[in-house]
This record gives C-alpha cells, structure tokens and sequence, in this order.
C-alpha cells in the first residue's frame, strides 16, 4: 500500500471538509450581512454589487475551488491503493471527480477573476454571460452539471474499490 498515496488522500480529506465548512459558513453569512438582491436590470446590479459586502461571496467561490482540487486528490488516492480488481471504478471516479473540477472551477475562476474587476470597474460588455445573478447565463449549465452530475456520481464509486480492498492490510 503506496503511504504517500494515503497521506496525501489524508490531508486532502482534511482540507476539503475545511473547505466545504467555509464555504457553508460564508453562504449562511452572505444571507446574514447582505440584503436579499431581486434580478431588476444589469445596472441594478452593478449597484448592488458594489454597495454590498462581496468578500464572503468570493471567499466561498475559493473555497469551492479548494474543495474540488482536494476532491480529485481523494479520488487519486482512492485509485492509488485499489486493489486490481477495483481500479476501473476508481479511475473512473477519478475522471468523473476532475469532470467536477474543471466544470464548477472555470465558472468560480472566471468569477473570481475577470467578472469581479468588471464590476469594480463598472463595465458590462462582454461578460454578462459570465455572470451567475443573471437569469439565463452562459456559464450556469456547466456548474450545474459539475455540480449535480460531476460531484454525485464520483462520490458514489469510490465504495467499490473500497470494498475490495482487503482492509488488515
């Protein structure tokens, strides 16, 4: 049994229970600090976003962005110790938990990064696709998918190589 494969799973785990209780924390405070913001128009949201507290809001974008990072690493982990037998279901749990990562990460990143400045600035070409408050945005299916299908699914496989494992090991 590789014990980098389980120290790293470890501290992973750690990390992403860290991580997912951050980002807990910061939506509750987001509900108790910032008023409730109802979609009227785009500059209405310029204004509220530039008169409300936004750190809590990109606090848990970072942390969601940590937790799947960390989610991977478990996963690669999980894969790492499997025995023969169980490889299959933790290789593609691997995938499928990396298919999490890079679908909710681009949508946080991009938040995080580009829309952020544009909203300090002021400006709205070009990114209102980007933007989650916005009804209908371009960037909301991928989240959804890596949020419902990419997160469950892998979550869920990682109990067959574990079951096959031989745990007096």
């Amino acid at each position: 049994m590789n014990k980098i494969a389980l120290r790293f799973g470890y501290w992973a785990a750690i990390t992403a229970a860290a991580a997912f209780i951050v980002f807990t924390i910061c939506f509750t405070a987001i509900l108790i600090v910032n008023p409730l913001f109802l979609w009227t128009s785009f500059e209405a949201y310029l204004e509220a976003a530039q008169a409300t507290n936004q750190t809590f809001k990109h606090m848990a974008m970072f942390s969601m962005l940590v937790f799947g990072a960390c989610f991977v690493v478990q996963l690669g982990s999980i894969e790492e110790i499997a025995e023969p037998a169980g490889k299959y279901y933790a290789k593609l749990a691997k995938l499928f938990g990396l298919g999490f990562f890079v679908l909710t990460g681009m949508n946080y990143f991009i938040q995080i990064s580009a829309v952020r400045l544009q909203v300090g600035a002021r400006q709205k070409a070009a990114w209102n696709s980007l933007s989650s408050p916005i009804p209908f945005p371009g960037w909301q299916p991928p989240t959804c998918w890596g949020g419902r299908f990419f997160l469950g699914f892998p979550a869920s496989l990682p109990h067959w190589p574990l079951a096959l494992l031989d745990m007096r090991k």
